[in-house]
């Protein structure tokens, strides 16, 4: 009998549109995360993230290999609420999704977590909000 080994979730992927953002808060967020053996990966649009999620190959990585999404909800080309809803209706929170936002408004808040995001962050917010993220990155990806 031969043992079948899952490959270790060791990755964040980041989906946020805006490409100095997206440069900025992964590099931020490795930082934060690369002690712990984890790494984070990077896409640009919602199409290709859908696309990810259907298991096309847009990335190096796999869906199996991907531990937690970092959402950005202002996503030009498709709603990330949206995108939010098609990757919890399809791994039913088998990967956490949690909304990384410049937006704290909180019926938006609401709305995110009501549709199954693990948590909502405001980017930029302050030392506590990193803080915060950075120990739930760790939690959910152990």
């Amino acid at each position: 009998m031969s043992l079948v080994l899952r490959p270790t979730r060791r990755y964040v992927l980041l989906i946020e549109d805006e490409k100095f953002q997206a440069h900025l808060f992964s590099k931020i967020i490795e930082n934060e995360i690369a002690e712990f053996g984890y790494s984070v990966v990077t896409l640009d649009n919602g199409r290709d993230a859908l696309k990810f999620f259907s298991g096309q190959k847009i990335l190096e990585i796999n869906q199996e290999e991907v531990g937690l999404v970092l959402l950005d909800l202002a996503i030009h080309d498709i709603s990330g609420l949206q995108i939010l809803e098609k990757i919890n209706s399809k791994f039913l929170a088998k990967i956490p999704v949690a909304v990384l936002s410049a937006n704290d408004d909180k019926k938006i808040r609401q709305e995110a977590l009501g549709l199954g995001a693990a948590d909502y962050f405001v980017k930029g917010k302050n030392l506590e909000e990193l803080n915060r993220l950075r120990e739930f990155i760790i939690k959910k990806m152990r």
